[in-house]
């Protein structure tokens, strides 16, 4: 999913045993607090710090099928709808499809100046959740031509949540 999207992803997968995979920043840190109070077990770290323990305690949590790990594709620190490699290796080397996922709320709050455009579901709105089909990756493709693989899979997605929520709702209200 994309960053923008958190939020409500920590809310919809409480207690769910999913494990989400956060940064080990300040800001990290009070997603992961959320996320452990919500009956949660994150995994820690990013690009940038504890990435290598982080990727091994994920490839370990997949191979022991203990749980499903929660991703943002464009990472802790962006740029927003680029899609990091690391969720790209993890696959590959796990031989695991990446289930897309996304929402989208009639009343939201698009935080514009923020870098991912974070969205806040706003209170009585009416919220769409769903899932896009597993992507699975080519192990003899480029990264790249696997980002663009993976990046429309998730635009479509929100794409589409868009539209059946604007038909459903008469309108969104930003």
């Amino acid at each position: 999913f994309w960053h923008r999207h958190i939020l409500y992803h920590i809310y919809h997968f409480r207690n769910t045993g999913v494990r989400p995979l956060i940064s080990e920043s300040r800001d990290g840190e009070l997603v992961s607090q959320v996320a452990e109070d919500f009956g949660m077990n994150p995994i820690r770290g990013s690009s940038s710090s504890g990435g290598a323990r982080a990727f091994l305690e994920m490839i370990n949590t997949i191979k022991e099928k203990k749980s499903e790990i929660l991703i943002t594709a464009d990472g802790p620190k962006g740029p927003s709808g680029f899609i990091k490699d690391g969720i790209i290796r993890l696959a590959l080397k796990t031989n695991s499809a990446i289930v897309p996922i996304s929402w989208d709320s009639s009343k939201k709050k698009i935080f514009h100046k923020s870098w991912d455009k974070f969205i806040l579901p706003l209170p009585f709105s009416k919220l769409i959740f769903s899932y896009g089909e597993p992507v699975f990756l080519k192990k003899d493709s480029k990264i790249d031509e696997n980002r663009i693989i993976l990046k429309k899979s998730l635009d479509l997605l929100y794409e589409k949540l868009i539209k059946l929520n604007y038909n459903n709702s008469g309108g969104i209200n930003e």
